[in-house]
């Protein structure tokens, strides 16, 4: 019994009370949040803090019984179970996806994070993982919950940087989907933002299609293969054997009209993930579907039509580390192709999901809302009072519409405009380094030597190569000039004078190419001592005593002539560079205000961008826009921090916190019209300062009451 499940059943019991006569059977004896495993893998919370019993799933005329399903006919709604037969007249089958480790070589001997024993077993495994290859691979499409992979590397990433060895290891994502989340470009481009900014390598359009867990290999289906440290494996997911055996399938997954969510056979439903509805594999999906089936059998057994449609409308949290959520608002029905709209990642997002989650705990397992059911079914005279009650006087709030800026945080690192690599010209072994990494050097100082023998003893020939071809020239000049006087005296031949002249030009030629040849051994002398180009401090270091250094560097450095043995970079000419969506490039321009926030130096600093790179990358559909740093000792270099800048401005509408009343899983508030308070459903955005940002449901100048009064019903005179 998951989110369909328990929503229908809830549904049901609220419209129908006692004589809903619902039956919910489930194998096991507790839900699970789809996202609390990550919070169990990392050790966020222990798995039996995160078991909601169904023991505390009680409602007015619905009956849990846990048991397993072996047999189900869908034509005459009958379901054989290990604890006996059930006779359907509305038979809704919730069975959700089960995982097929065997469809993936090698997956069950490694590790999988989608069950709650496969978050257990990693608690205990990564804590042991201190470097190396992470590989984050799903093994097949769809899967639930599609921004949970995406989620699991940023958290990763989290962990080991708070372990303080993220410098030692590799992260990688192998995602059978092109971009992390196809209905919503923008949350796509914000995650692969965060990956590249993390060093989090993703893999796109490729699926697991086996785990050599011998070789440490996993290969993808086209045949590329990727080496591991540590595997952690999204498996197949498959509908139950027992959907399989029932008819129910096909092509994996049971057909049902997406709308409706009706099969093939008379009263017989399915919602979640075992249904083929074209949303994602999501618990929010599966609500919004009992929400429609329910509409669908309550119409039927009152006459009343067909009932409310599935809107296949969904609202996702995704967490992106640093304690900071985003949130993506996916819409699959109502326009030509899905469409998705992506809320920033922010700590205020935090708050959100938390209600998310509490919202439904309340519903499906609090006592106090049990208790409230059971009076207005049972006590009818007390409810009678209640709402009698409110017709008192009443505290209202004129609703405004103000402009407000639309905030945009994007991450980045501290670097450096000025940053000078040292790079080793000729061959050697290191005699001495002079330096260590962080430390500060002036413009021209020792910072490394080679041994310099051989390249003294070329000097030292070169010097005397040069002596000898000097003196051979000398004596060529010499001859030249005497026999020119001897042609004009008749005493020798014009020919004889040419040969002393080409004599005189080699003798040149060879002492010009000895003087260069002893350029060449003395700059090459000079090589062996490196010196620092700028005043500076010392990052980088990547050679010892005694290492042999040869020319040629790696092509990624783009430097030629050597290999880079360490880098200096001048503290006063700091940067900070923030990757931002393509979308935003309009916002983004030279001079523009922008704060720079920098958790670990205690900093945030208002700033401008100076300088905006004219290029998106192809993959995280991002660019690097800069922003200058003032000189400050608490900076450095690689520094991980955050750029908050405006894009625009919106009108929005805010309420009290006071004003929202949670019923299900709407979210509404009362309104004042004409003396009665007229109940709305409302969309909400952002918390801040006990306000809540109203999206949608409430237009300027309506009159919303601020806190209504227990038991207030749509209509109650005020």
């Amino acid at each position: 019994a998951g989110f369909g499940g328990m929503e229908l059943s809830t549904l049901l019991s609220e419209a129908l009370g006692a004589s809903a006569n619902v039956t919910l059977v489930d194998r096991g004896d507790a839900f699970v949040f789809g996202y609390a495993k990550l919070d169990v893998m990392f050790g966020r919370q222990p798995a039996e803090a995160v078991r909601l019993p169904y023991a505390r799933f009680v409602k007015p005329g619905v009956r849990f019984v846990q048991t397993e399903v072996t047999a189900i006919d869908p034509v005459s709604r009958r379901v054989q179970t290990t604890a006996g037969e059930l006779v359907a007249d509305y038979l809704v089958v919730a069975l959700g996806a089960e995982y097929d480790l065997h469809a993936t070589p090698g997956l069950a001997e490694t590790n999988e994070f989608y069950s709650v024993k496969g978050a257990e077993r990693l608690a205990a495994i990564l804590p042991g993982f201190s470097r190396g290859h992470a590989v984050i691979g799903v093994c097949g499409a769809p899967f639930k919950c599609p921004p949970a992979p995406s989620e699991c590397a940023l958290m990763l990433h989290d962990h080991l940087v708070q372990r303080g060895i993220r410098g030692d290891c590799e992260i990688s994502l192998v995602l059978p989907l092109g971009t992390p989340v196809p209905p919503s470009p923008e949350t796509s481009e914000a995650l692969l933002a965060a990956f590249g900014e993390r060093g989090i390598r993703f893999v796109g359009g490729k699926r697991i299609a086996a785990v050599d867990n011998a070789r440490n290999v996993a290969t993808c289906d086209d045949g590329t293969e990727i080496p591991f440290d540590l595997f952690l494996g999204v498996p197949k997911h498959q509908v139950p054997r027992v959907v399989i055996d029932a008819g129910l399938s096909e092509n994996g997954w049971i057909p049902v009209n997406p709308r409706t969510l009706r099969t093939a056979f008379e009263r017989v439903y399915a919602v979640g993930d075992c249904a083929a509805t074209g949303t994602p594999k999501a618990g929010v999906f599966a609500e919004g579907a009992a929400k429609a089936v329910a509409s669908a059998i309550l119409a039927d057994i009152r006459g009343e039509g067909q009932g409310v449609e599935y809107d296949g409308f969904g609202t996702c949290y995704i967490e992106f580390g640093a304690d900071r959520i985003g949130k993506v608002e996916v819409d699959f029905f109502s326009g030509p192709k899905p469409t998705g709209k992506f809320h920033g990642a922010s700590s205020m997002m935090k708050d959100d999901k938390v209600a998310f989650g509490a919202t439904r705990r309340r519903r499906w397992f609090g006592l106090p809302a049990i208790v409230a059911g059971l009076l207005a079914l049972t006590m009818p005279g007390i409810a009678e009072r209640a709402r009698a009650a409110t017709d008192t006087a009443v505290s209202t709030l004129t609703v405004a519409a103000s402009g407000s800026a639309d905030w945009n945080e994007y991450h980045g690192v501290v670097a450096s405009r000025h940053s000078v690599p040292l790079i080793a010209m000729v061959s050697g072994r290191v005699r001495v380094v002079h330096v260590a990494a962080g430390q500060p050097v002036r413009k021209g100082q020792p910072l490394v030597e080679l041994e310099s023998q051989d390249y003294q003893a070329r000097a030292v020939a070169a010097e005397s190569r040069l002596a000898s071809a000097r003196a051979l020239l000398e004596d060529a000049r010499s001859d030249y000039e005497r026999n020119q006087t001897l042609v004009a005296k008749g005493l020798i031949s014009a020919q004889a004078l040419g040969k002393l002249k080409a004599g005189l030009l080699a003798a040149e030629g060879r002492e010009a190419e000895a003087a260069a040849g002893l350029k060449e051994a003395r700059t090459q002398l000079a090589y062996t001592v490196l010196r620092s180009p700028i005043d500076g401090i010392v990052i980088d270091k990547q050679v010892d005593p005694g290492d042999y250094s040869m020319p040629g560097v790696p092509a990624a450095e783009g430097f030629p002539g050597g290999r880079i043995l360490m880098k200096v970079y001048d503290p006063k000419s700091l940067w900070f560079e923030a990757r931002v969506p393509e979308r935003l490039a309009g916002y983004v321009r030279v001079g523009g205000g922008v704060t720079v926030t920098l958790p670990s130096a205690g900093r945030s600093l208002q700033g401008k961008f100076i300088e905006v790179v004219p290029q998106v990358d192809g993959t995280a559909r991002t660019f690097v826009a800069r922003i200058d740093l003032p000189t400050d000792p608490a900076l450095k270099l690689g520094m991980y921090g955050r750029a908050r800048f405006a894009s625009g401005q919106s009108a929005s509408i805010e309420v009290p916190a006071t004003a929202v009343l949670e019923r299900g899983q709407l979210d509404t508030v009362f309104v004042a019209e004409a003396g009665r308070a007229s109940l709305r459903m409302v969309r909400l955005g952002r918390r801040k300062d006990g306000n809540v940002e109203i999206l949608s449901g409430l237009r300027p100048g309506e009159k919303v009451l601020v806190r209504p009064a227990a038991g207030l019903r749509d209509g109650d005179a005020l």
